[in-house]
């Protein structure tokens, strides 16, 4: 059975991408709006989120707070991907939009191992 793998960013192109991407290896549910996103996150369990560091109606590292409250086992299985090139600082992982996606991947496969 693949890991369950929750994307949210509110850019179309860089979900279905991301999506294209993840969707290889795991099973990839994505939202372009944090609240959405964290509704599915009450009623789902996730092995893994991938999140924008802007994503609409929040910032990516108050989405955090919210999923972790909601599922604190997901503090580990974190990881922020943005475009940024300022974001701000936080012990979450960060990948930026530029890198390649096999390294989204890789550190995607790593938080779910």
């Amino acid at each position: 059975m693949k890991k369950r793998v929750l994307l949210v960013d509110d850019d179309s192109v860089v979900v279905r991408m991301v999506s294209r991407t993840l969707g290889q290896e795991f099973e990839v549910e994505s939202y372009r709006h944090g609240d959405r996103a964290l509704e599915a996150i009450r009623h789902h369990a996730f092995d893994a989120v991938v999140s924008d560091m802007d994503i609409g109606s929040m910032m990516g590292t108050d989405f955090y707070r919210e999923a972790v409250k909601i599922r604190p086992e997901l503090a580990t299985r974190f990881v922020f991907h943005t475009g940024s090139s300022d974001p701000p600082k936080t012990h979450v992982p960060l990948i930026a939009k530029s890198t390649n996606a096999t390294a989204l991947r890789d550190k995607v496969r790593s938080l779910v191992s």
